[in-house]
Parts: C-alpha cells; sequence; structure tokens
C-alpha cells in the first residue's frame, strides 16, 4: 500500500459502540477500497487481510457480523478466483444521532 493512500471513513463508524475491533478494522479497510463514485467494493479476502494484518479464515466472520449490523450488503460467495462484491452502507446523521444518545 502506498504510504499516502488514506480512505475516509464516516465518523458513524467511530460512534458504533456494537462494533467489536476486529469488525472495525475490517470496514475501515472496506472503505479504503471505496472510490469517489460508488460505495460497492470487491477486494479478496487475502486483500482485506493484507490491510487489516488479521488472518482471511477472520474475514469472512467479521464481514457476516458487518452484514448482521446494517454495515454491509454482501452479493457472492467468493472463492474459484471470485471476489465477494460488498456494498457500504453509510449511516444516515438520524443514527449518528441515535448512537451518541447510547453513550
Amino acid at each position: 500500500m502506498k504510504q499516502d493512500q488514506f480512505a475516509l471513513i464516516p465518523i458513524e463508524v467511530a460512534l458504533d459502540r456494537r462494533l467489536t475491533q476486529r469488525q472495525m478494522r475490517v470496514l475501515i479497510a472496506l472503505f479504503s477500497f471505496r472510490n469517489k463514485t460508488t460505495n460497492t467494493v470487491w477486494p479478496s479476502r487475502a486483500a482485506i487481510a493484507a490491510r487489516t494484518n488479521m488472518d482471511e479464515t477472520r474475514i469472512s466472520v467479521a464481514t457476516s457480523d458487518l452484514v448482521k449490523l446494517g454495515w454491509l450488503l454482501k452479493v457472492g460467495e467468493g472463492g474459484h478466483s471470485k471476489a465477494t462484491r460488498y456494498t457500504l452502507c453509510v449511516r444516515s446523521e438520524e443514527h449518528t444521532s441515535e448512537l451518541q444518545s447510547q453513550r
């Protein structure tokens, strides 16, 4: 990864107390693959693992948890040289207020 690369992460990621450290790392990694025009990314588990410094086996569990928490939509199962497609669900301002009130 280039030294001058960065990712724009919604503040809601930091405010969501439901997220474990592992889930947050995977979510941030997924946001780092996003470009300016879409919320859909399709990195391989190996690419996500490289950005999170986690084992590939943990990536699927974390992304499934993120789906349950409403942060992701997953399309496809990956494997066979095909990456799963992830759509990042950016939270609304209403949800941000809800999360802040839980503090």
